[in-house]
This record gives C-alpha cells, sequence and structure tokens, in this order.
C-alpha cells in the first residue's frame, strides 16, 4: 500500500458526525491493484485478499472511470494507452471491472493530471458525466470517496467503504481549481485512498462531476501558509479533452438526476469465525425485499477495519428468509460460511438468479478471527429479464449497528 498525496475536505459546521449509509453514489469506486505480479485469477473478481486499495475514481461513461494521477505508479506518457495489468475498479453493487488501459489528455503532462480509465466492460449503472464548470457556480458539491477520513479530534473513519461529504467552498482562493479552508472548524480530513474521488454537483438539469480529488496545498497568494484542500475542476480545456476522447467517440451521456435505486446498509462486525458458548459472532443473515420482476441480484460488500492485518469475509446469497430456514439451518449455513476459504477478502461481490421470490438473504461471517471491530457496507442490485434496473423494497428490522447472533 502506498502513501498517496493528502486532499481534505470540510463539512458544514451542523454535521456532527458521519451517519450510517452515508455514502450513495455505486458510481464512485475504489481504484485496486492486485499484488501478484502474474495478476488476478478469474477467482479473484468475485474477491481476493490479494487486492489493495490505490484510490478513488467515478463512472463518467459507460466504459471510463475518471481519477488522478499519482493513484497508480505506472509512468504515463503524454496521450499514450497505458496497459494496466492486475487494475480493477470496485463498484457498489456491481463488483470487481478490470481495467483495460488508461490515459492522459493533452496539455496535463505538467501536472498531477487527470487520468482516465477504460475498463474492460460496461457499467450496468447510469454514468457521471465530466463536464465544464465555473468555479463560481459550484454550491452545493459533494466530495465521495473511499478513502480515510479523519476529523479534528483524531477519530478516523477507515478505508473501504464509501463516504459522501459536503464540503464548504472557499471563494476567490484559487486560479484553476475548487478549493475549500483544511483548517476550517468542522473540517474532515480526506486523506489515503480517497485522491482521484469525484467532486459532483447537482446542476439544473441533473448531476456532474466538477473537479477531482487532488491534493492538499498551502502555497495559495491569498492564504499564505495556509493549509487549503484543492481538487482538479474541469475546466474548459480538461472538458474539451474528455469531449474528444471519450463522449464524441463513444456517445455522450445523460446527467443522472440523482443516484440509482441501489441498496445501502451499514453496520459493524464484532466477535470470532466460530460462535463458542459465551462469545459473541458477527455471523448473520440478513433479509431484504426482492423487487416484483427481479431476475438477477447482485451484491457487493466492502469492509473498513481499524486494525492492521489480515480480514478475510465470506459472502453468499440465497433465496428466502431466515424465518423459513430455523435454527437448526441457519446455524448450519453461517458455521460452513466460516469455514470456506475460497473467494473471500474486504471487497466481495456475488450473483445470484432468482425467480418469484420476495426476499433473499444475505449471508456473512469472517474465516479468520477478528482483532477488532470492522465497519462493513453492503450494497445491492436488482435487475430484470431485460437488464434494466429496478427499485428497491425495504426489509424493515435489519440491524444497523450490528450482526447479532440467530
Amino acid at each position: 500500500m502506498r502513501d498517496l498525496k493528502v486532499a481534505s475536505t470540510a463539512r458544514p459546521p451542523d454535521k456532527k458526525d458521519l451517519p450510517f449509509d452515508a455514502g450513495s453514489w455505486p458510481q464512485v469506486g475504489a481504484v485496486l491493484h492486485h499484488l501478484d505480479s502474474s495478476g488476478p485469477r478469474p477467482l479473484d473478481l468475485y474477491g481476493s485478499p490479494r487486492w489493495d486499495a490505490d484510490g478513488s475514481a467515478v463512472l463518467i461513461a459507460p466504459r471510463h472511470a475518471l481519477t488522478i494521477r499519482h493513484v497508480t505508479t505506472v509512468d504515463v506518457a503524454d496521450d499514450a494507452h497505458l496497459r494496466m495489468r492486475g487494475v480493477a475498479m470496485f463498484f457498489p453493487s456491481v463488483g470487481f471491472v478490470p481495467v483495460d488501459f488508461g490515459f492522459v489528455a493533452r496539455g496535463e503532462e505538467e501536472r498531477d493530471r487527470l487520468l482516465v480509465l477504460q475498463l474492460t466492460r460496461d457499467v450496468p449503472l447510469p454514468p457521471i458525466p465530466a463536464s465544464e464548470v465555473h468555479l463560481d457556480d459550484v454550491r452545493q458539491p459533494q466530495a465521495v470517496g473511499f478513502g480515510d477520513w479523519a476529523q479534528q479530534d483524531g477519530t478516523v473513519y477507515r478505508r473501504g467503504v464509501q463516504r459522501r461529504l459536503t464540503p464548504n467552498l472557499a471563494e476567490r482562493l484559487c486560479t484553476h481549481d475548487l478549493c475549500w479552508d483544511a483548517e476550517q472548524a468542522g473540517s474532515i480530513a480526506a486523506s489515503i485512498n480517497n485522491s482521484g474521488g469525484p467532486i459532483i454537483e447537482r446542476r439544473p438539469h441533473g448531476y456532474q462531476v466538477v473537479g477531482t480529488m487532488r491534493r492538499q496545498r498551502n502555497d495559495i497568494p491569498t492564504r499564505p501558509g495556509h493549509d487549503v484542500i484543492a481538487a482538479s475542476a474541469v475546466s474548459r480545456n480538461r472538458a474539451g479533452a474528455l469531449y474528444r476522447t471519450i463522449y464524441r467517440v463513444f456517445g455522450e451521456v445523460e446527467r443522472p438526476l440523482g443516484p440509482p435505486p441501489v441498496v445501502w446498509h451499514e453496520f459493524e462486525l464484532n466477535g470470532q469465525p466460530h460462535a463458542e458458548e459465551g462469545s459473541s459472532t458477527p455471523a448473520g443473515l440478513l433479509p431484504f425485499g426482492v423487487p416484483p420482476g427481479t431476475t438477477m441480484v447482485h451484491a457487493t460488500l466492502s469492509a473498513a477495519r481499524q486494525w492492521v492485518g489480515r480480514l478475510q469475509l465470506q459472502m453468499r446469497l440465497l433465496p428466502g428468509t431466515p424465518a423459513a430456514l430455523g435454527a437448526g439451518t441457519m446455524a448450519m449455513i453461517l458455521d460452513n460460511l466460516a469455514r470456506d476459504p475460497v473467494s473471500t477478502g474486504e471487497f466481495l461481490a456475488r450473483s445470484l438468479p432468482v425467480e418469484a421470490i420476495d426476499h433473499v438473504m444475505v449471508a456473512i461471517a469472517p474465516t479468520v478471527p477478528l482483532a477488532g471491530p470492522v465497519r462493513v457496507q453492503l450494497c445491492l442490485r436488482f435487475v430484470d429479464a431485460g437488464q434494466r434496473l429496478l427499485g428497491t423494497v425495504s426489509a424493515p428490522g435489519l440491524p444497523q449497528a450490528a450482526l447479532t447472533p440467530p
């Protein structure tokens, strides 16, 4: 894991804490690299402890994601198409999508430039287009990323789950960047692995990407020696480059009116992989309602541990509800799951074909003992036979803080 340049974000003073289910943009994903020089195996695209996070990125076209140059160590020529072996994007509710190559636009060679990742396949989510922004028009931005978020009191929300915050933009402090004050009261620092995360703005006709989180700077003439946070704005030149290389070639995309209907559920894991008398276990079965017409359920799991060391989680999708199984069957399913070493890790993706069911269960268990609490973000997407994304159905009674033994 490499240290990335630090970027920070500030939030309004009335935002006292990060709520559960704070993420909401499945188009914003984590940039992952595989630790094996030979690259990932096919099974690793369902999850593996050999993936490590490098940064964040956002889907700006069906097969293209936008990030910042320093999330990858590979040298990029000005207009070269760079093969990026062993790099993948992890999108909530979608899973792992390998990166085919990356490229930068002309004019970015002297900066920590924007990097476009071309993926090996289309991502089945509505992209958020990156188009020109006038800095004075940005009023309600959202800073989104998969990295660490640190409060001024030292509290750190670890990387691995998506967070979405509202920065207070500074006015007339930067020449070509979106900037905000890192030392302002109530600020939250967005550090490692948030680089490349987007600044998303609501415009009259929908949302667009207006910037990319980049770094912290203290060289602003109007605030000498003062930490100011810079996100690379989508200037006219950058918007023109993206249009010429992506939208003119592959087709323009509409601005989404809001996040797509994806289930977001966040909770904390505690305990050991196998329950013993008097001990706690994080293993559990979570029921979710299934919209009518669903033929496929897709689920992803990402984790943010508070400790350094191995973290291997296992996940499985099952039709029905826990009540229909009985306590003995549930215990057997969870115990077998905790003993399954195949396709485990901090990032997991699963799919289940279904027919005429109204509930699906997500079974989660660790395969190695947990050294501390683990924050987990679970996302589900429901599609019909035409691969259309369906709405969500609430499943009352889900735990909001922890999974408890059945």
